[in-house]
This record gives structure tokens, C-alpha cells and sequence, in this order.
């Protein structure tokens, strides 16, 4: 296992974000009828010392997923140094301990929610935030398996 020294974020790119106020998705009874799709990509460079976490989320109607309200892409750079030489799994994958994945997905998936709040602010949309979450489960649903 590589053991990490430190761990800074070194870049938030915002990569998409997409809004429609059209009257139909706009009306009260659509509102309690959203539904949220959240997934996450990962990104792995400079042999393990860049590691690039990509939140999507897309609020969409529950009963026509593709009557987008909101969507927002966002992807948040971390700078990993280590007190030994990166080694990574013959498959690519980065070893480390679960709580730095945890700690890193946790980051992401606050300056998404932080991203997605700064753009609907001042719309019809400004209610829609991203909801707490655990991103220990997350991560043990989604990136552990990666």
C-alpha cells in the first residue's frame, strides 16, 4: 500500500452545466416529482500523483428521465506526494487506504454541490442541491469496485 504524505486539491474545473426554466418542467406539481442520478468518474495520472475525481449530477422528472431540469459535470484535481516511490496495481490502479479515497470523494462531491448551488442561484431552480450524503457508502458502492 502507498503511503501518502499529503494531499492537496490543485484544481475545480467546472466542466458542464446545464439549466432549463421552459414552463413545463417549471410547474409546482413537477417539482416534488425530480429525481437525482449522481455518478462518478475517476482519473488517474502521472503515475498515481494526479488524481482527478468527476462528479455528474442531472435532476431530471421521475416519469421522463429525459425532461433534464439541472445538470452539472464538475472535476476536482488532487495532488498526491508519498513518503515512498508510487506504485501502482498492474490493472492501473492506485492503492491507498480507504479513508484518503473517502476523504477526496467527500471533497468532490462538496464543490459539486457548492458548483450546482452557485449556478441555479437566483433561478426558479435555486432549491435544487445536492443532498448530504455518506461518502463512505459511496465510495464502498461506486469506486471501491473500480
Amino acid at each position: 500500500m502507498n503511503k501518502l504524505k499529503t494531499l492537496n486539491v490543485i484544481n475545480i474545473f467546472e466542466l458542464g452545466f446545464q439549466l432549463h426554466e421552459t414552463p413545463d418542467l417549471n410547474k409546482k406539481e413537477n417539482s416534488k416529482d425530480l429525481v437525482l442520478d449522481f455518478n462518478i468518474g475517476l482519473d488517474i495520472k502521472d503515475e498515481g500523483k494526479i488524481v482527478g475525481i468527476t462528479i455528474n449530477s442531472t435532476f431530471h422528472l421521475k416519469k421522463d428521465k429525459t425532461k433534464v431540469v439541472a445538470s452539472s459535470k464538475v472535476k476536482t484535481e488532487f495532488q498526491l506526494t508519498y513518503e515512498n516511490e508510487v506504485k501502482l496495481e498492474d490493472d492501473g490502479k492506485l492503492n491507498l487506504p480507504d479513508q484518503h479515497w473517502i476523504t477526496m470523494l467527500s471533497l468532490a462531491i462538496s464543490h459539486a454541490r457548492a458548483l450546482m448551488a452557485r449556478s441555479t442561484n437566483g433561478t426558479i431552480h435555486h432549491n435544487l442541491i445536492l443532498p448530504i450524503v455518506n461518502p463512505s457508502e459511496i465510495f464502498k458502492n461506486t469506486l471501491k469496485q473500480q
